[in-house]
């Protein structure tokens, strides 16, 4: 079974671009943190080099970090640009002075899972927890860590869903729904994933995970010219994007059955240099070749296929296998020297 990616926080999966307009300058008179969960977005990717995401770009991050002299600023402004080391540090310095503090818990805890630590980022998690029942950040890395057993049964993608639903349940959280859309995904629960990525795109104004997600869930329901449209939007921002052109491809194989198309989205892929996602290229290989030698068809005008209906519901009887899976990777062990929020 694939690895899903794995996102975090929203203070908040799954990334790698900005959910809003990119800010010029530092603004850290708008960075309000109280209880951690304003302004930040962490995200896990397991083999990807890029850990961290942001609703601001990471250079707003690293201005703060560097100019703030306020400790817990410069603390989330570290775990928001990635730099899961130094957010750690700053987190057991501030825990040092201030035993069990919550905001400190936060960000080590935070800090812990990007490191891939993920049973000690739990435990923190659960401190976390005493505390603020609802919060995301925990509630997203005890799903975390319930997805990343290994051999993870449906016990654990259950419990898993369960956190990051309750994340979800936070009005400005994206990483929980990014988590959740993914993991329905991945069960196959394309009804209940496409009603999750919908709602996720609204929070975090089309951004391009939301709408990446929104898109193969849709693509998925058989929604083919939603799909064409949410992936049009992916490729606005970003006209490169592997992603939204292998899946364009997919929808005008697979729904349109639109070879030409097809294959014209395949070929761009292929062609651009800039492309590293190796995967992507592969499938996008694979297809190419697979299209090309089948038997011509004759393509399914979209002005007259039947109208589209309304997403799907979710697929509350949709029993996969009992045994999936996900990765063998076991944390490592804990090196903090945090006990119980403290430290010596």
């Amino acid at each position: 079974m694939p690895v899903l990616p794995i996102v975090l926080t929203t203070l908040m999966f799954v990334a790698t671009t900005s959910c809003t307009t990119m800010f010029g300058g530092r603004d850290e008179d708008s960075l309000t943190l109280t209880d951690g969960r304003e302004a930040i977005a962490v995200v896990i990717q397991p083999g990807k080099e890029k850990a961290a995401y942001s609703r601001k770009p990471r250079k707003f991050w690293v201005d703060i970090r560097t100019n703030t002299k306020d400790e817990v600023k410069k603390m989330y402004a570290a775990l928001a640009s990635g730099e899961s080391i130094a957010a750690g540090d700053l987190a057991r310095e501030r825990l040092k002075k201030y035993p069990g503090d919550q905001d400190g818990l936060v960000v080590l805890a935070g800090s812990l899972a990007l490191d891939k630590k993920y049973d000690l980022a739990a435990y923190y998690s659960k401190m976390i927890l005493k505390k603020d029942p609802g919060h995301p950040l925990a509630h997203n890395i005890l799903g975390l860590q319930a997805m990343m057993r290994p051999k993870s049964r449906m016990a654990d993608f259950n419990e898993a869903i369960g956190h990051y639903a309750r994340a979800f349940e936070n009005d400005n959280e994206v990483a929980g729904g990014l988590n959740l859309g993914n993991l329905y995904l991945e069960l196959g629960n394309s009804g209940a994933a496409e009603q999750v990525f919908a709602e996720v795109s609204k929070r975090c104004e089309n951004c391009i995970d939301g709408l990446m997600g929104y898109g193969i869930a849709t693509s998925r329901n058989g929604r083919y010219q939603k799909a064409v449209a949410i992936f049009d939007q992916v490729l606005d921002q970003q006209s490169n994007h592997s992603g939204a052109l292998y899946q364009m491809a997919l929808v005008q194989q697979n729904g349109y059955r639109n070879q030409e198309k097809a294959i014209d989205y395949l070929e761009t892929l292929l062609a651009e240099s800039k492309t590293s996602d190796t995967y992507v290229k592969e499938r996008a290989q694979s297809t190419l070749r697979k299209i090309k030698t089948e038997r011509p068809v004759e393509p399914i005008d979209a002005d007259t296929m039947i109208a589209e209906d309304e997403p799907t519901a979710p697929q509350q009887d949709f029993e996969p296998s009992d045994e999936l899976q996900l990765i063998d990777e076991k944390p490592a062990e804990d090196d903090t020297g945090v006990e119980d929020g403290t430290l010596e």
